[in-house]
């Protein structure tokens, strides 16, 4: 089976392709990067075409996963949600500094900052693909 993947936008400039190439060609070699067996004989298609609209996306019949923004992004009965990433959503600044560095010394103002994660990519398999 061919696993041809749509990787939105947000995935594209967070480098999921670049991390996801280990399956597709060009392998190289020299550089100690082979082929895994599966990629071999399962050859996966990475294709990051722009301005889809998520039908476009989720009737293409050729479309056997989807990296998509959002969890809705694509019909529940033709798609199975696989996973979901989170990304940084921002920064908050603790205010308790001087109780963190009392209690934990400088570990505690290494704390000060919190990242806040929200949910930020979706990824879907096609039912039956």
């Amino acid at each position: 089976m061919i696993v041809h993947v749509h990787i939105a936008n947000l995935a594209a400039q967070s480098g999921a392709s670049l991390f996801l190439h280990t399956h597709a060609p060009p392998y190289r070699s020299s550089l100690g990067i082979r082929a895994p067996a599966i990629s071999a004989a399962h050859p996966w298609i990475y294709n990051k075409t722009e301005n889809l609209t998520p039908a476009d996306v989720a009737y293409d019949s050729s479309f056997t996963h989807v990296i998509a923004e959002s969890g809705d992004a694509l019909p529940t009965g033709r798609w199975e949600l696989v996973d979901v990433i989170d990304g940084c959503q921002g920064w908050k600044i603790r205010k308790d500094v001087l109780e963190l560095v009392r209690e934990r010394g400088l570990e505690g103002l290494l704390s000060v900052l919190e990242m806040k994660k929200a949910s930020k990519l979706w990824i879907f398999e096609k039912h039956g693909g």
